[in-house]
């Protein structure tokens, strides 16, 4: 049922909001909003943002005779929030220009990856020194929606090495597109809740400098390859990731728990 055929039930006044934004939330096809999570339908291709982690994954979510897994409506009202934030962002920066500065949104970065990739950049901020645009020095940014409490998880001089490698890709992208780049890009963690016990001030600000070039489209090549043995049939192309274990303290307990 879509949120157009939800019918009333009873009296004039028992209308099921529930059952009409839940309606609402699941549809793929509503056209109240530009909403970028119901426009991301299978293209062909292989993107950073979502298939540079397990190799198995990758295969499953390019394999057409696999559906896609059903997503739960708290997880699809996560997706929503977080593609809200990014509309509002994107909102700002189109609203007018700093004196100095230009703001380019949602840029398409596959004319400089390697092929068989494509991602879009969530922005580049250009600063001009002198107001010439040949002159102007670019930053890569990227923005990630985050949990309240999952900001205490956030070591501002480690990035999680997915983000670390989608940027990264969008650098080289970038620059083999001709733009003259800042050394560092920055991964902006945005805070949708609010953080319990603590008061944080967000957003926070994640800089780094880019991963080797050579070590980037290197491991995209290599994933292109695996999918071309995976998609012929080849048995046991993809490999599973190997579980990352780290420790961490309980607080509560005082104990040191392996995690993974």
């Amino acid at each position: 049922m879509t949120a157009k055929e939800v019918s009333p039930i009873g009296l004039h006044n028992n209308f099921p909001f529930a059952q009409w934004l839940l309606a609402l939330l699941h549809e793929e096809n509503y056209e109240g909003w530009d909403m970028h999570y119901k426009s991301k339908k299978p293209d062909g291709l292989l993107h950073p943002s979502s298939h540079t982690g397990c190799e198995i994954a990758m295969c499953h979510d390019m394999d057409p005779d696999i559906p896609p897994k059903p997503q739960s409506s708290a997880s699809l009202m996560r997706l929503l929030i977080g593609t809200l934030v990014h509309a509002w962002i994107e909102g700002g920066a189109q609203s007018g220009d700093w004196e100095g500065i230009e703001f380019k949104t949602e840029v398409k970065m596959g004319e400089g990856l390697p092929p068989g990739w494509e991602g879009s950049c969530d922005i580049m901020v250009g600063q001009f020194g002198d107001g010439k645009l040949s002159e102007a020095e670019w930053v890569i940014g990227d923005f990630k929606t985050i949990a309240g409490n999952g900001v205490s998880f956030l070591d501002i001089n480690r990035p999680k090495p997915e983000q670390h490698f989608q940027i990264s890709a969008y650098y080289h992208a970038a620059e083999a597109m001709g733009y003259r780049l800042h050394p560092e890009c920055c991964i902006v963690h945005v805070p949708v809740s609010a953080a319990q016990y603590k008061e944080i001030l967000p957003p926070i600000e994640q800089w780094m400098k880019p991963l080797p070039r050579n070590v980037v489209f290197g491991e995209m090549r290599r994933r292109s390859q695996i999918l071309k043995r995976y998609q012929a049939g080849e048995t046991g192309a993809p490999q599973p990731m190997p579980k990352v274990i780290e420790t961490k303290a309980n607080k509560r307990t005082g104990q040191i728990e392996q995690i993974e």
